[in-house]
């Protein structure tokens, strides 16, 4: 999906999209139309403290166009990496890929276990 105005690519369809370029990972800001799913924000937090630096800013068509990996976050799926964009290949294993959805099932199973030991307290 795109910016209000049409230049930028913002997010797909329910998912939050992030674009690595020159070895940096990015994503576009929810103030751009971004989404701000609950899978985007465990991603950031989980991300700025074991020090991944991913950095919001707006991904122009021609950006996506020479990213180097592209994937989606979503609460449902977690993180969803690309293997093409317009018919070009990009790397769907890419290191920032990967650490990118290690991160993404840390925080989810951090939360769980948050729940669960709440349960375990009477509280839910």
């Amino acid at each position: 999906m795109c910016s209000a105005d049409g230049r930028d690519v913002v997010c797909a369809d329910c998912a939050s999209l992030f674009v690595v370029s020159e070895g940096r990972v990015l994503t576009p800001p929810v103030s751009a139309g971004a989404l701000p799913g609950t899978a985007r924000a465990a991603l950031l937090e989980a991300a700025a403290a074991s020090g991944l630096a991913v950095e919001e800013r707006a991904v122009s068509r021609d950006l996506l166009a020479s990213a180097e990996a592209v994937f989606v976050t979503n609460a449902v799926q977690g993180v969803v990496p690309a293997s093409h964009v317009d018919g070009r290949a990009v790397n769907p294993c890419h290191p920032a890929v990967l650490a990118a959805a290690a991160l993404e099932a840390a925080a989810v199973e951090a939360y769980c276990s948050r729940r669960t030991q709440g349960e375990r307290r009477g509280r839910r």
